[in-house]
């Protein structure tokens, strides 16, 4: 039985700090494997401010490399991203392995805003992960009640993570600040290649 990760996100763009994660979530859960799954269209974020959802899957393969495994699933599928429906779907491919939903400390506290929780709780252990040793009185008691009256199954790690957010970088990318250390090459490349983010301008040095 094969342990696999799942990393969902809008990664928009994907940065080093998602990367930072996987790995982190990889050693600290014995993982064999992560596969990040770009979000296609997401309901609970402004359409607005997310780039193709073509082009956010290109950047994410690019960003993994042989290193991460990619999914076009949520890309392809019509309509909203609904993490319940991914995770029957991964439950149907991978009906003998262990699968585990790779998410933040916020995220996990958010959960009552997402469709259909208890399928989620169903099919996946969830992997929630803290920054930089955060264990606050809310979470703690958020993950006491998942497992005790949704019997969902949690697990928390505490990661390093770097401090950037796609929110900066798309900023940064407008107001033309430096934010190649930020992406893989790859990514910055394609990134000023496809002018997204309105990054078609020079940097200012």
């Amino acid at each position: 039985m094969a342990r696999i990760g799942l990393f969902g996100g809008t990664f928009n763009p994907i940065h080093v700090g998602h990367l930072t994660i996987a790995e982190e979530a990889r050693l600290a859960a014995g993982l064999d494997k992560v596969i990040f799954i770009p979000t296609g269209e997401s309901y609970l974020k402004d359409p607005m401010e997310i780039a193709p959802k073509e082009d956010r899957l290109e950047m994410t393969r690019l960003a993994c490399g042989d290193a991460y495994a990619v999914s076009d699933m949520e890309v392809r599928r019509d309509g909203p991203s609904y993490t319940a429906v991914t995770c029957r779907a991964f439950q149907r491919l991978y009906p003998c392995d262990e699968l585990f939903w790779i998410l933040g400390a916020d995220s996990l506290v958010d959960m009552a805003r997402w469709r259909d929780p208890e399928v989620i709780f169903e099919t996946v252990t969830l992997l929630a992960f803290t920054r930089g040793g955060q264990d606050d009185a809310a979470f703690r008691q958020r993950v006491d009640a998942l497992r005790r009256e949704q019997h969902a199954r949690v697990e928390t790690i505490d990661v390093f993570t770097l401090d950037v957010s796609s929110t900066d970088i798309r900023r940064y990318i407008q107001t033309r600040h430096a934010y190649r250390h930020l992406v893989t090459e790859p990514v910055y490349q394609y990134i000023r290649r496809k002018g997204l983010y309105g990054g078609n301008q020079d940097i200012r040095q």
